[in-house]
C-alpha cells in the first residue's frame, strides 16, 4: 500500500513495546497459547473470506479490463474519450479493491507464517544444545513484543475485511435503490 502512515505504525510499536515490558515477567506460554490459537483461527477465517472475494473479484476485473482494452484499441472508437476516461477511472477503482484484498491476505499470511516460525524456533530452541544458554527474560520480551505486534496486524486485517464487506453491502444497496428508482419512473 502506498499510503502507509508510519506515525501510526511507530505509535502501535511503542505501545506494544511498553505492554511487553510491563507484562513479560509474569507471562508464560500457557498464558499466551490461547492468544496464539485465536490469531491462527482468525488467519484461517480471513483466508476463507478473502479466498471467496478474490475468486469473485479477480475474474470480473480481468473481464472488465479486456473490455476496456478492446474499447481503447479500436481504430474507430464506439465511445467518446470522456466515456473512456470514465471507464478507466472505474477500472482503477476495481484494481484498488483487488489490491486491498491481496494486501489484507498478505497481512494475514504474514501473521500465520510468523506464528509458525515462532513455534518452530521455540521447538528448535527447547530441543537443542543451546537450551538454557540464552537469557529467558530477553527471549520472552522479544517474543511477547512480536506477538503483540502480530495482534495489531491481525486486527488491521480483520478491520479491512469488515470494511470491505460493509462497502460491498452499501454499494449493493445503492445500486438496488437506483434500480427501484428507474423502475418507479418507468411506470
Amino acid at each position: 500500500m502506498k499510503n502507509i502512515n508510519w506515525k501510526y505504525i511507530a505509535l502501535v510499536s511503542i505501545i506494544n513495546l511498553a505492554l511487553a515490558y510491563v507484562t513479560f515477567e509474569g507471562t508464560t506460554y500457557a498464558n499466551i497459547s490461547g492468544l496464539v490459537g485465536i490469531l491462527q483461527n482468525t488467519s484461517v477465517m480471513i483466508f476463507t473470506v478473502l479466498g471467496i472475494w478474490i475468486a469473485y473479484a479477480y475474474p470480473k476485473a480481468k473481464q472488465e479490463l479486456k473490455i476496456l482494452k478492446d474499447k481503447v484499441s479500436q481504430n474507430v472508437p464506439t465511445v467518446s474519450n470522456s466515456e473512456l476516461s470514465n471507464l478507466i477511472t472505474l477500472f482503477e477503482a476495481k484494481y484498488a479493491e483487488v489490491s486491498l484484498l491481496l494486501f489484507t491476505l498478505f497481512l494475514s499470511a504474514f501473521v500465520l507464517g510468523s506464528l509458525l516460525f515462532g513455534v518452530f524456533l521455540k521447538t528448535l530452541y527447547e530441543t537443542s544444545i543451546f537450551y538454557g544458554t540464552f537469557q529467558i527474560e530477553n527471549v520472552k520480551f522479544i517474543s511477547l513484543f512480536s506477538l503483540y505486534n502480530l495482534v495489531a496486524i491481525q486486527l488491521l486485517a480483520v478491520y479491512l475485511v469488515v470494511a470491505k464487506n460493509v462497502n460491498f453491502a452499501t454499494e449493493l444497496h445503492s445500486e438496488f435503490t437506483d434500480v427501484k428508482s428507474i423502475f418507479k419512473n418507468k411506470r
